[in-house]
């Protein structure tokens, strides 16, 4: 469940920790990336404006938003690489929320790396 309206403005997908680095954990951990529309066997995906990282401060390296399908190796699947205790975000200033958010995952340099993600639509 998604805490938030998932036709809101903002909400949370909640802290994503990344158990093995270089394994990629999706960003549904938490919650459901679908919008409520489409049909329940082939449901919408959510849309967003912005996905907004924050690293925690205790992580040990690089967190990173990175292309589902990808990972931190390989650097052209990297849409973000976020420092710990401290906050990236990819904005599109364009009505339409132009990212689905099932096409990235969360990756990290250290094993227990973590983050929040909240998602911005407009």
């Amino acid at each position: 469940m998604l805490n938030g309206n998932p036709l809101g403005a903002v909400y949370s997908l909640g802290t994503i920790t990344v158990t093995t680095a270089g394994t990629p954990v999706a960003l549904s951990a938490n919650s459901s990336l679908s919008d409520g529309f489409g049909t329940a066997g082939s449901p919408s995906p959510i849309s967003a404006n912005t996905i907004k990282v924050h690293a925690l401060k205790a992580n040990t390296g690089l967190f990173y938003l990175v292309f589902t399908g990808g990972n931190k190796g390989t650097s052209n699947n990297i849409a973000l690489a976020v420092e710990p205790g401290t906050t990236e975000s990819l904005f599109c200033p364009f009505e339409g929320n132009p990212f689905i958010v099932k096409a990235y995952q969360a990756d990290a340099d250290t094993n227990g790396n973590a983050a929040i993600i909240d998602i911005y639509r407009f």
